[in-house]
């Protein structure tokens, strides 16, 4: 990847309270960010509060902007099962105020099954061309999600215009110096698929 200030979303000094790094913030309004950041670290402080199950379902609902000044997050087991529990995290700002909650599902780890899978060629990573992400362009001008705390490449042939694509995609870490988790990991690129499935650019619609 391309080296920038940053080589995390977030810092932390008392892994209690997080600050967003440039790579975190939205496209929209430079004091807030993008939800796919905040969300990978909900589901850390989640996975951490079970450490003895994998973190199966993770439900995010957003009341208000994610602060990019910085937030905690507060953690609870609901239910706490020999195979199942369930648990609760809030995002709150420095104001005590709850930006968004989510609800969790956690399971004990099952032995390997063979599981019917959805055959489909995506072509081989190792052909991608890399590109940029596809929405470029940002209201206030700052440095942001779509920059280089992202890696998109491409099948030869395609690439970040609208209309259907197809895209490889790699991040940053969450924290510096921590490897973050497969769960943690699609966290931050759950919240990108309307700017690939786009028609047109947002600044040419009017």
């Amino acid at each position: 990847m391309t080296e920038s200030i940053s080589r995390s979303f977030f810092t932390t000094d008392d892994n209690v309270w997080f600050v967003p790094t440039e790579h975190t913030r939205g496209p929209w309004d430079k004091d807030s960010c993008h939800a796919g950041p905040p969300t990978g670290l909900i589901a850390r402080a989640l996975e951490l509060a079970v450490p003895d199950k994998r973190l199966a379902r993770l439900t995010v609902e957003l009341s208000r902007p994610v602060p990019h000044a910085g937030f905690r997050i507060e953690t609870s087991v609901k239910r706490e099962g020999r195979a199942v529990a369930t648990t609760r995290a809030a995002l709150i700002d420095a104001d005590g105020r709850e930006c968004c909650s989510a609800s969790a599902l956690h399971m004990s780890n099952q032995p390997a099954r063979d599981y019917p899978t959805f055959e489909t060629d995506l072509g081989d990573p190792a052909d991608a061309v890399p590109g940029g992400f596809p929405i470029s362009k940002t209201l206030h001008g700052l440095a942001a999600f779509n920059g280089p705390g992202v890696e998109t490449s491409y099948p030869p042939g395609e690439g970040p215009a609208p209309g259907p694509t197809t895209v490889w995609m790699r991040t940053i870490p969450l924290l510096e110096n921590e490897t973050p988790t497969p769960f943690q990991k699609i966290c931050p690129l759950a919240d990108c698929g309307n700017a690939f499935s786009r028609n047109a650019e947002p600044w040419d619609v009017s």
